[in-house]
């Protein structure tokens, strides 16, 4: 599974859609922030990579086994965690406008601009 040469590594990240440093994955476009992979990593430990590295989804493709972890109810969430690739969560936009006066600023953290300031005692 080689990547082909037109294909280009995405410029943003695909867990939480953010710029900045990217580790790139050998066999597909996906790009991710260091403390985005699963595990995290930091920049000696991308500095210490030897071989191609591969993002969650190509190491299965390749053949990698999933671990075994507990049976049951769980069983294949579980799986599932370990062959997807991370994402950050966000609400749909649809609902993050819904009500009136409450937004989220440009990293996702909830703003009630309905508060009202304190008044000053004169």
């Amino acid at each position: 599974m080689q990547q082909i040469a037109s294909d280009k590594n995405h410029d943003v990240c695909d867990a939480c859609g953010g710029v900045g440093q990217f580790l790139c994955c050998d066999a597909c476009p996906n790009a991710f922030h260091f403390s985005c992979v699963e595990p995290p990593m930091d920049s000696a430990d991308v500095e210490k990579l030897t071989d191609k590295w591969f993002c969650n989804e190509c190491e299965h493709k390749k053949g990698k086994l999933v671990e075994k972890g507990p049976k049951g109810f769980f069983k294949k969430l579980i799986e599932n965690v370990s062959i997807k690739n991370p994402k950050s969560y966000k609400l749909p936009d649809e609902i993050i406008g819904f009500f009136e006066g409450v937004s989220s600023d440009e990293f996702g953290n909830y703003l009630d601009s309905t508060q009202m300031r304190a008044l000053r005692n004169k």
